[in-house]
């Protein structure tokens, strides 16, 4: 039985074999939801990182989507501050309904590579290699001067 802890797997070392395209959209999606996948899928094919596994993600951030835009607009229609039964300042419930919407869609968006770290995370070794972002190889030893003094 091997000891310790496993080795890390390398970044890109076993391609995953996905296939390529457009999902279908889920018809459980409301309006609102729909034409966010609509756009998604757009953006993602126009990217090169869509793929059909992803449906449940992509369907998930839409629903997200869709709660985060409607307490959007109901903050809009009413105020951040509203008057509370007692008659006091009270902050408005859909407030905290955005932030935790705004969270989670920060967390899909990088699974689903929307923003630049995850994109060049999702990209092929090779793509990153030809843009020139990779590692030194460390086995050829420490990295040439920099010529300027320390």
């Amino acid at each position: 039985m091997p000891r310790g802890r496993p080795p890390k797997p390398k970044p890109g070392s076993a391609p995953l074999k996905v296939r390529k395209g457009a999902p279908t959209c889920p018809a459980y999606l409301n309006a609102a939801a729909k034409a966010k996948w609509k756009e998604l899928v757009r953006d993602l094919k126009s990217a090169d990182i869509l793929a059909k596994v992803d449906a449940d993600t992509m369907a998930r951030y839409c629903v997200v989507f869709a709660s985060w835009q409607k307490a959007n607009d109901m903050i809009q229609k009413s105020s951040e501050i509203l008057k509370g039964p007692n008659g006091g300042m009270v902050q408005n419930p859909w407030l905290a309904i955005r932030k935790a919407a705004s969270a989670e869609l920060h967390k899909i968006s990088v699974q689903l590579g929307m923003d630049p770290l995850s994109r060049q995370r999702l990209q092929a070794p090779g793509a990153q290699a030809a843009a020139g972002v990779g590692m030194r190889d460390r086995s050829k030893g420490p990295p040439p001067p920099s010529g300027k003094p320390a």
